[in-house]
């Protein structure tokens, strides 16, 4: 499966666009009027942020994967299992985001 356009990515208007030079357009958040533009330049923004909430979430997996290790080695099975509660809602979400 192929990967997703490198970021940074930004907003013009409620377009979506690669952060570099001559960088490609991405998609644009438009409602159809259902919607009001600023909603449309809200869910842009949001949009926008995609590339580095994902490298945030893979960061946060590894830091959580590393501190199960360490619960399970000092037996702490209370943390251990938040924080296997924590891992498995964020490796799902890495999985839908990657497809």
């Amino acid at each position: 499966m192929p990967s997703h356009t490198p970021g940074p990515w930004n907003t013009n208007q409620a377009a979506i666009e690669q952060s570099i030079p001559m960088g490609r357009y991405i998609a644009t958040a438009y409602s159809n009027g259902a919607n009001d533009y600023e909603e449309d330049l809200a869910n842009a923004r949001l949009i926008a942020q995609a590339p580095e909430l994902l490298a945030q979430l893979e960061a946060a997996e590894q830091l959580l994967s590393a501190s199960e290790s360490q619960a399970l080695h000092t037996g702490n099975l209370a943390l251990m299992g938040a924080i296997n509660e924590r891992l498995y809602g964020i490796r799902a979400a890495i999985q839908k985001a990657k497809g």
